[in-house]
């Protein structure tokens, strides 16, 4: 196991230990799928302009999950109108984190998605793909009801579309423990993957600066950090799966031989396999480490 899930763990849960971990309450909401075929649960309002709302087949979107998503679409020569599809239901005040599939499109015109958001509460998340992709949005309940949705607000799509809607709560004693409690999970999860210890040292220290705010303002504050330390995070990841790749297929090449570069070979793999194994190292020398193999290889 990482330093990080046998030290920081332990630090976390003595900080945080009165947080409960994540509960999915997404059964408390209705349809979030639409898979009843229909937008039962969903309060509609909108787009004015449209030729198509409502939910549709994934067959003819094979991005979305299950049978049905949701939908509004009118020809390409007019961005749609503003719209906010919605739900709301009680629940416990405290933290939540709410995911959801969506996209939003001009067709045939090669411009970035603008105007349309998934949200909950007062909080949320530009949708910026042209096809379906997972987007989050956190927000804080304090009144027992939280209000998740899809709108647009001067968007510039001619087809906008989200499904499977998923609700997650964390409960604490102040917003900044229930928050923490989620931020904790997440590096669990990132740190499954080789990552620099440098960045897991940072999130750490985001965590603990989120666990000690009392209000909503001050954790949202943080989480802008947070949320950049877990976008570098995945970087980090991906140049150790690429690390990874490029030590198997050293392997594969040494096994085939090529005596009169041996050496080299030796020498870089060598190196990649110590950065692989001890993952101490920042992005460039990861970064280089592959090339060398490169080098070696071809």
């Amino acid at each position: 196991m990482k330093k990080f899930t046998l030290l920081a763990m332990s630090l976390m849960m003595t900080l945080f230990g009165k947080a409960q971990s994540g509960t999915d309450i997404t059964g408390q909401f209705e349809n979030t799928d639409f898979e009843t075929g229909s937008t039962t649960g969903w309060t509609i309002s909108g787009p004015s302009n449209r030729q198509n709302l409502g939910v549709a087949s994934t067959a003819a979107s094979n991005s979305y999950q299950g049978t049905y998503f949701m939908e509004s679409w009118r020809p390409s020569d007019q961005s749609l109108d503003n719209f906010d599809w919605s739900q709301t239901q009680e629940v416990a005040n405290g933290f939540y984190v709410v995911k959801a599939l969506a996209h939003s499109v001009m067709q045939g015109k090669d411009v970035a998605p603008e105007g349309t958001y998934l949200y909950a509460e007062k909080e949320q998340t530009l949708v910026t793909t042209t096809s379906a992709s997972e987007f989050v949005v956190y927000t804080e309940v304090a009144d027992g009801t939280l209000t998740i949705g899809y709108r647009g607000d001067g968007c510039n799509a001619n087809w906008v579309a989200c499904d499977d809607f998923h609700v997650m709560q964390y409960l604490g004693e102040t917003i900044g423990e229930a928050a923490a409690a989620y931020a904790t999970e997440l590096l669990e999860e990132l740190v499954e993957n080789k990552i620099q210890q440098s960045l897991v040292e940072a999130m750490e220290a985001s965590i603990a600066a989120i666990g000690a705010t009392t209000t909503w303002e001050e954790a949202k504050a943080v989480f802008s950090t947070f949320d950049a330390q877990v976008e570098e995070a995945k970087a980090s990841a991906k140049a150790y799966i690429a690390l990874l790749a490029k030590i198997e297929q050293a392997y594969v090449w040494g096994e085939e031989g090529l005596s009169e570069a041996i050496d080299e070979f030796m020498a870089a793999n060598t190196t990649a396999e110590e950065i692989y194994e001890n993952a101490p190292l920042n992005a460039e020398e990861t970064h280089a480490a592959v090339v060398a193999l490169d080098n070696a290889i071809f």
